[in-house]
């Protein structure tokens, strides 16, 4: 199967509805699934208010093919970055497997709408290496992270992730570190203006501030498989930091530059969920994004017998906890 997905091919990204579908599929049942608990932002809850009377089922689907569109983003992004030696699909095809396996996962919960939009500022992030003028870019990432945490507030500790993110692909200057702030007001001067306009600011500081503005606010584990869930994510990581020292051999400076970026990526998408309201096991799918690549980086270069036994055993596991409401269904 991870053969398919060798391909250079960008059109064959298509499949990953078909990929998705073995995921999802576990939502089609006659089962309750659990919904995220985070505390949405003002974007979010506004999205939430129009989809109130939505059946359930256009939820999921809506959940689907935002991930599908993701996973193609993210593939575009390795790609064009050129991260991977060679160009294939691996990174979209981990990313759908990564952010499909857990069931609050399959849901447009406020931190998988937040991704569209961090994926989009790590693009940006990545593309002011050695260009004479940055400015342009850099005020687009600030202002893409601003626009993810109107979606997920959390996700505004990002700029911090930005900042440090251009000193490393930048020689250090002040003015361009400004850029990156004046982008990231940017979408909140806008919001709160047009809230104001309608008379409706105090609920903008509501639902942005007032109920988001926390620290160490982590729900309380559900069930033993929620064990399982965060613990098999602990894996991942660790051995993605594990390999570190392989993913940077034979780089040129520019990739190792960029590979030091996803690293930054992982680092603080775990970190800023100190600050998230009722922060859940849905805040992990902000890491499914390097993770994604590192992974693909690992089987790109694996032997073909091997890659394809480790992805069938990763399938199988992940399709295990999508299916867990079902499976474990009257235990």
């Amino acid at each position: 199967m991870l053969q398919i997905f060798k391909s250079n091919q960008i059109l064959a990204a298509v499949l990953f509805l078909l990929y998705l579908g073995l995921f999802y599929g576990a939502t089609l049942l006659s089962v309750e699934y659990p919904v995220p608990t985070a505390t949405p932002g003002v974007f979010a809850q506004l999205i939430y208010d129009a989809a109130r009377d939505w059946p359930i089922i256009w939820l999921r689907v809506s959940a689907m093919v935002l991930v599908f569109l993701q996973a193609t983003l993210l593939v575009f992004t390795v790609n064009e970055n050129r991260i991977n030696n060679d160009s294939n699909l691996l990174a979209g095809v981990f990313y759908c497997l990564f952010a499909s396996m857990i069931p609050q996962f399959m849901y447009p919960s406020p931190a998988l709408l937040a991704n569209t939009f961090l994926l989009i500022a790590l693009v940006e992030l990545m593309g002011v290496y050695k260009i004479p003028v940055a400015s342009g870019r850099l005020f687009n990432v600030g202002f893409w992270i601003s626009v993810a945490s109107l979606f997920y507030f959390s996700s505004l500790g990002m700029i911090v992730f930005a900042l440090w993110g251009a000193s490393i692909l930048r020689a250090y200057n002040i003015r361009e570190l400004v850029t990156i702030f004046i982008g990231a007001i940017t979408p909140y001067f806008l919001a709160g203006t047009v809230f104001f306009l309608l008379d409706r600011f105090p609920e903008f500081m509501d639902l942005q501030f007032a109920r988001n503005m926390t620290f160490w606010d982590f729900q309380g584990v559900q069930n033993s498989i929620s064990y399982v869930e965060a613990g098999l994510f602990a894996l991942l990581i660790v051995v993605v930091l594990l390999g570190s020292s392989g993913f940077f051999q034979k780089r040129i400076m520019q990739v190792q530059k960029k590979i030091s970026l996803l690293y930054g990526f992982l680092v603080f998408s775990c970190i800023i969920s100190l600050f998230q309201a009722n922060a859940d096991i849905s805040h992990l799918l902000l890491a499914c994004i390097p993770l994604a690549v590192f992974f693909s980086m690992s089987f790109s270069v694996m032997a073909t017998q091997w890659a394809e036994v480790v992805h069938l055993l990763m399938l199988v596991s992940g399709m295990a906890l999508a299916y867990s409401p079902w499976l474990l269904r009257g235990l």
